[in-house]
């Protein structure tokens, strides 16, 4: 910046008061001037520069002294400002924090010029002006952010801030999201063009680009946005550029959604454009005029047709002008009607035609605001042939008046001459019409247009070679009102038959309003809708029958049967009968028909593919004019609610048979520990080659072999005690594999289908491997000759369904199928397999339990079994087990049995069976423990309430009279927490599946010495 060639004018008169002002003005406006020589880093300043810094005015001005009191990234500001405007000419404007000498923190602005002679700055001068205050008020102004985003978050409009550079997003309100369909995530961050329609994108940055340039402050325009689903929202979209100090420039965006204002902008265009084709189409002649002087502003085509002016002719020119009033009062009477009551009633006129031809007319008008003029729309219709008709009308009606009105008929005439109608007033009521004298047009113009194409062709063909000319027809007609009429017409035509040709002459009919019979005869069919509608939605099968027996109607719901109309209606119930219940059927319909009684009965039908369904029938008799015309009646399918009813008598059966079974396997258990163990130690009392020793043998196996027996009867009882863990089928049903090869011999094929990615299910191990070779074995057994046998595994998920025939939850379960090409098993057998004791083999060659473990096992381990089958089919066996989760814990094999130390614990064993608890102390004696008995828990408690009295672990069963070991256990652990238990049982309890006790905390019966010590020692080593 160069220096000024003159410095300011100053009124020589008064230099000191001029240099006070100057004074005041700069201490009032807190704005101190300074001056900087580079070359010295000497300088001067104003006593104001001094005030800001708090020094005194009187110490020299130099560039270290006024630098002193900025610091940081201030002080770097401004010498790098001091730097600039030496080395390369540049003014600058910097707002930087200071602290004064006094330590006061304020905020100053300093502007500095630069002044160059020679291409050489020499001088700096500048100012520097406290702006603590207004750097306060920007803060304060800032701090009203929050409240500033409450209102910009809840505004009713949207409203969004866009980077003047990039055109993207900064902030957008819920409201603009709302507008445009996105979440406020998916649109800061976007351009603003990524939501504007295609056809307005280059609109939108011609916009902007106006705002950038600063050439508008505030720009508007109504434009589409696309929304996220697609859809086109109007919207009225104000933009603005603005900015806060220090911070870059931003547009702020306020949308409005106009969808709705601008549809019906829309549809008001629309509508004009039809009001536009109807006013230039319509029959009636039409003039609009303006109210004022008269003039003519516009005329439709009918007008100018009936009286023989060009459009270009009549307009600009006034209605007196043209003389088309052939006497001015009517031009006047016009207008007085108009301005008193803004309508002008139908009103008759003789109107001057162009060519000088005066005709009668008659005219209605109504007075309106078009635009900011008031005008004069007048219809005109021409009468004069009319008129010439009227004395001919009126004789005719006069003839027939008497006549047709006792039959409420209207009477009609046609002239196909000239398409010419003329119709009586009871015509004209019925069809809405005006005037008696009518064209074809004015008559098919109330025609409901789906019924015009009917009339035509039926008038058509009166008129055909061989036709008497009569049509009798019902149609609609549709009145200016809205309403719409049902009429019905007898027309004839009259024929010249003069000629070598039949030629139409006229036409006469007569109409009948038939409207309150249609509207009867709608409801009634409607009333019919209703019934059928709501007798096809029931669940049930409603039907009626003749006297015969035959099924003349049924609903819908007979298709629950599989039967299509034709297989149905038209039957006998006797016909769709099990054969064993037709004859009972029969004598009941006969029975009711002849009047007997009518109460329901149950009984057995056939369904489309010949399966039996157990169904209610209530029947009642159909009397019409006092007479029996037949038999209603209702079926109700039964067969869900006897099967359901046939599993839960099969459920009580497998209950009451397990729980025996259950209760005699505990007892049973019980003899065999006692038997187990004293076998074993009355064995260890004999020397190898005592011939007692193999007696003492024999008895222990065979008590092993009762055992399996009451693992059986565990096993369908579904008390058997379960080892649970993680198994995975595929690998179960390989490791098997070579074995079951061997088990069903060379005749039979195995197939093993393996699942993929198959899930894993917590079962007893074992368990499952005596499910799957029971299965095996039997379809081996059914396939004497041979065959094949196909085992497959898969993912399977339930609906609900097919998890209630199989009684378990709907969910995600793996699928074992056993399939063999067997003999197959018929309906009976398939409905006992799972029962006890149920076989169909040789006597001697199968006990009736295996499929019955089998169904015991697969229940207590959560899953359900089902069996498909039929005679020759062979069968399938499907089991579903419930999925475990990926994080379940592999299976742990089972350690080899170690032998066990001598001990010195003591031990309380508590057990209600004398034998048991003999053998149990004799066995845990010969171990070195000291044991003490117990023979119910109220017992074992009182022992151990005793003070001084150690105990080591408890021994006891679990199932005892009056308090189980469970409770005996919850009990001793408040009486002593740290004191140890292990629990006896023979079979799966509900308390022992509820507080889910370890297998290591477990015993099962029956034992043997080996087991009770190994457990006894295990349960005593345990930290």
């Amino acid at each position: 910046m160069h220096e000024s060639s003159s410095p300011p004018r100053v009124d020589d008169g008064a230099p000191e008061e001029a240099a006070e002002l100057l004074r005041e003005a700069s201490a009032m406006a807190r704005v101190g001037g300074w001056s900087h020589d580079p070359a010295t880093g000497r300088g001067m300043w104003t006593a104001e520069v001094a005030h800001i810094y708090e020094i005194d005015a009187g110490l020299p001005a130099t560039t270290d002294l006024g630098l002193s009191f900025f610091h940081g990234e201030h002080r770097d500001k401004i010498v790098a400002a001091l730097r600039d405007a030496v080395d390369r000419a540049q003014p600058f404007d910097v707002e930087v924090e200071m602290v004064s000498a006094k330590g006061n923190r304020k905020w100053v602005r300093s502007l500095g010029r630069p002044v160059v002679r020679e291409g050489k700055v020499v001088q700096l001068r500048g100012t520097i002006q406290d702006i603590t205050a207004q750097r306060m008020s920007l803060l304060a102004r800032r701090g009203s952010e929050a409240r500033f985003r409450l209102i910009f978050e809840q505004a009713a409009v949207g409203i969004c801030e866009v980077d003047v550079e990039s055109r993207r997003f900064l902030r957008a309100n819920q409201k603009f999201c709302e507008i445009v369909g996105y979440p406020q995530e998916e649109v800061v961050g976007r351009r603003s063009t990524d939501f504007s329609h295609p056809e307005d994108l280059q609109s939108d940055e011609a916009m902007y680009a106006t705002l950038a340039s600063g050439v508008e402050v505030r720009a508007w325009r109504e434009k589409r946005y696309v929304r996220k689903d697609g859809a086109e929202v109007w919207a009225r979209t104000t933009a603005s550029r603005s900015a806060f100090e220090g911070e870059d420039p931003f547009f702020v965006v306020v949308v409005e959604d106009i969808s709705d204002r601008w549809l019906a902008r829309e549809q008001l265009r629309r509508s004009e454009q039809r009001l536009a084709a109807i006013f230039d189409v319509t029959l009636s002649g039409t003039l609009i005029t303006r109210e004022r002087d008269g003039v003519i502003l516009d005329a439709n085509e009918s007008f100018v047709r009936q009286l023989g002016w060009t459009r270009s002719e009549l307009l600009g020119r006034t209605v007196d002008a043209l003389g088309l009033f052939e006497d001015p009062a009517d031009r006047e009477h016009v207008l007085e009607e108009l301005r008193a009551h803004s309508i002008l009633p139908p009103m008759h006129a003789r109107i001057r035609q162009r060519s000088a031809a005066v005709g009668e007319f008659l005219l209605t008008g109504v007075l309106s605001e078009l635009g900011d003029e008031r005008c004069v729309i007048t219809s005109w219709h021409d009468i004069t042939e009319l008129r010439r008709s009227d004395a001919a009308l009126a004789q005719a009606e006069q003839r027939h008046r008497f006549a047709l009105g006792a039959a409420d008929l209207a009477t009609w005439w046609m002239d196909f001459a000239d398409n010419h109608i003329v119709v009586d007033e009871r015509g004209r009521q019925q069809f809405g019409l005006d005037s008696t004298s009518l064209s074809g047009t004015d008559v098919s113009s109330r025609i409901h247009p789906e019924d015009v194409a009917v009339l035509r062709a039926e008038l058509a063909r009166s008129r055909m070679p061989g036709e008497k000319g009569k049509v009798t027809m019902s149609f609609r007609i549709s009145l200016p009102d809205g309403e719409t009429r049902w009429i019905m017409a007898h027309l004839q035509v009259h024929f010249d038959v003069t000629g070598a040709e039949r030629r139409p002459l006229w036409l006469i009919a007569t109409t009948r309003d038939i409207t309150r019979e249609k509207r009867a005869e709608q409801e009634l069919r409607a009333s019919e809708e209703r019934y059928r509608s709501l007798v096809d939605n029931l669940d049930d099968v409603i039907f009626s029958m003749d006297l015969r027996g035959r099924i003349i109607f049924a609903n819908r719901a007979h298709g629950r049967f599989g039967f299509r109309p034709g297989e149905f209606v038209g039957r006998t119930l006797d016909e769709l009968a099990f054969p064993e219940d037709r004859a009972r059927i029969r004598h009941i319909v006969e029975d009711q028909l002849a009047g007997g009684s009518e109460g329901p009965y149950e009984a057995r039908i056939l369904d489309s593919t010949r399966k039996t369904r157990w169904v209610r029938i209530t029947t009642h008799r159909l009397v019409v004019g006092g007479r029996v015309a037949g038999l209603t009646g209702v079926v109700v399918d039964l067969t869900q609610q006897r099967e359901t009813e046939e599993q839960l008598r099969a459920a009580q059966k497998m209950e009451a048979v397990g729980r025996l079974a259950g209760g005699v396997a505990h007892d049973f258990n019980n003899l065999l520990s006692v038997i187990l163990s004293y076998a074993e130690l009355a064995s260890m009392d004999l020397r190898p080659e005592d011939p007692l020793r193999a007696d003492i043998e024999e008895i222990a196996q065979a008590a092993q072999r009762a055992e399996g027996l009451t693992r059986q009867l565990l096993a369908f009882s579904r008390r058997q005690v379960l080892n649970p863990e993680s198994v995975d089928l595929n690998e179960l049903v390989a490791s098997l594999g070579k074995m079951l090869t061997r088990l069903i011999g060379e005749d039979v094929l195995l197939e093993i289908l393996p699942g993929a990615e198959l899930y894993e299910t917590k079962a007893d191990r074992g368990q499952v491997e005596q499910v799957l070779m029971n299965l095996v074995v039997n379809a081996r057994d059914a396939m004497p000759d041979g065959g094949r046998v196909t085992i497959v595994t898969a993912n399977v998920e339930l609906d609900p369904m097919t998890a209630s025939a199989l009684e378990v939850a709907p969910g995600d379960y793996v699928e074992l199928r056993v399939t063999d090409t067997g003999s197959g098993m018929d309906e009976a057998t398939r409905a006992r397999i799972f029962e006890p004791f149920f076989t169909t083999k040789e006597v001697g060659k199968g006990t009736g339990l295996g499929l019955a473990m089998v169904y015991g096992i697969v229940r207590q381990s959560g899953g359900g079994i089902a069996v498909d089958s039929a005679p020759d089919a062979g069968a399938t066996f499907r089991i579903v087990l419930p999925r475990i989760g990926a994080g379940s814990q592999p299976r742990i094999p089972k350690a080899p049995s170690a032998r066990v130390a001598a001990a010195t614990e003591s031990i309380l064993v508590v057990e209600d069976e004398p034998a048991l608890r003999n053998v149990i102390r004799r066995v845990l004696e010969s171990a070195g423990y000291k044991v003490r008995l117990a023979t119910s828990p109220g017992e074992a408690l009182s022992f151990c309430e005793e003070p001084g009295v150690g105990i080591d672990l408890v021994l006891t069963d679990v199932v005892m009279p009056g308090m189980s070991g469970i409770q005996l256990a919850e009990r001793l652990a408040k009486l002593r927490p740290h004191l140890k238990v292990l629990f006896m049982s023979g079979y799966s309890e509900e308390s022992i599946e509820r507080h889910a006790i370890p297998a290591h905390r477990l015993l099962r019966k029956p034992f043997d010495r080996q087991a009770l010590t190994q457990k006894v020692r295990a349960a005593l080593d345990e930290v």
